[in-house]
């Protein structure tokens, strides 16, 4: 029987590739089974290397880590994202 996620840490970032890293290693290092939650970078449009971090630290993560692109500038808009892809 597969586990349920039971948690979805929603992260919306903005130009911002240099600190999401270090957010991403913390979140992953909580006391939480790793199965048990998913971890989403909601994308807000940026134009640094955000996709590429997010998809090098997926590869190495013991948890779901799933990026989404958000086009339309705002928190508002990146959060409302996150959590329509939220599983």
């Amino acid at each position: 029987m597969d586990k349920i996620i039971k948690i979805s840490v929603i992260i919306c970032t903005f130009n911002r590739s240099k600190l999401l890293i270090e957010s991403l290693r913390a979140i992953t290092r909580q006391n939480f089974a790793s199965d048990q939650y998913e971890i989403i970078v909601v994308d807000n449009n940026s134009t640094d290397d955000t996709h590429d971090v997010v998809q090098m630290f997926s590869l190495m993560s013991p948890v779901i880590v799933r990026y989404v692109f958000e086009p339309r500038q705002g928190l508002s808009y990146a959060r409302n994202t996150g959590i329509q892809s939220a599983t």
